[in-house]
């Protein structure tokens, strides 16, 4: 009976783990522009047929091999290991999943930190507008930025037809990324990295950027 139910825990905090690392795989190795309805499917495949009979397979060799190991006081490390293996994957998953769904700040969400941009550009659709790599006017705009709150959408959600929608979009050049690219609108945002978010308290108030960028252009 002990044997089957640290079978159990081991596949949950297991399954937890490779979800967590899985999950940042995918952020961080798919470009955004790949992601699809259907790569989402195939990702969601990947991992029920997978992922969970993979890590069934290696709780259960891994619960064989403990208890062929001599360990002394192993009641006790036993309940000290599943006690600690349990919790603490299990509290850094809910605290990112929060992190990542909660509403956060416009400037905050697309990594907008003043210390690492080394330049920022403005583009009129595929057109280049206006460069600065002056820390004032950087500031200006994460100003405005800060104002807005976002919450993500899921990939479904967002409609690539942005033929009727007022907005702007800027790069942002960093020493920790090589190249930041945003899209604004009044009602929602495009963040190449991180992907697409929803506007809170919009709409965005896209002439000020329009303002914004005539000045200093001047």
């Amino acid at each position: 009976m002990l044997k089957k139910s640290l079978v159990f825990l081991s596949f949950i905090v297991l399954l937890i783990i490779y979800t967590y690392i899985y999950r940042l795989l995918y952020h961080s190795l798919i470009p955004w522009g790949w992601k699809s309805d259907l790569l989402d499917l195939l990702v969601i495949v990947v991992y029920l047929f997978g992922l969970i009979p993979l890590t069934a397979f290696l709780s259960e060799k891994l619960v064989k091999y403990s208890f062929n190991v001599d360990q002394p006081y192993s009641k006790r490390f036993k309940m000290i290991f599943v006690t600690v293996v349990v919790v603490i994957p299990v509290t850094l998953f809910a605290l990112d999943i929060y992190h990542e769904y909660r509403e956060k700040d416009l400037d905050y969400a697309i990594n907008f930190n003043l210390e690492n941009v080394q330049s920022l550009a403005f583009y009129e659709g595929t057109q280049f507008e206006w460069r600065t790599d002056d820390e004032e006017h950087v500031e200006e705009l994460i100003e405005f930025l800060s104002q807005y709150r976002v919450k993500r959408m899921s990939h479904g959600e967002w409609d690539g037809d942005v033929s009727k929608e007022r907005g702007f979009r800027f790069t942002i050049h960093t020493i920790k990324k090589p190249i930041i690219m945003t899209s604004v609108y009044e009602e929602r945002v495009l963040d190449l990295g991180s992907g697409p978010y929803r506007v809170v308290n919009g709409p965005v108030d896209v002439d000020w950027v329009e303002r914004f960028v005539e000045e200093h252009q001047q």
